[in-house]
């Protein structure tokens, strides 16, 4: 079974794989640690460059930053 043209349990895996390493950058984020997870955020939009949850938190971070 396929969504979109990719495998389901590719998009499972690659979830999964987005989720483990975002975690720690809404870490970094609640621990105000904005420049650290604003630097994890733009590399995983490189890798993920189609999760606009990582667009989201960029977009947050940046507030926080008062960079708009």
């Amino acid at each position: 079974m396929s969504v979109g043209g990719t495998p389901l349990m590719a998009q499972f895996s690659e979830r999964e794989k987005l989720i483990s390493r975002i975690k720690p950058l809404i870490g970094f984020y609640k621990d105000g640690e904005l420049l650290k997870a604003l630097k994890g955020v733009d590399d995983l939009i490189e890798v993920f460059p189609n999760y606009p949850v990582l667009l989201n938190l960029k977009g947050k971070i940046l507030m926080e930053l008062n960079r708009y």
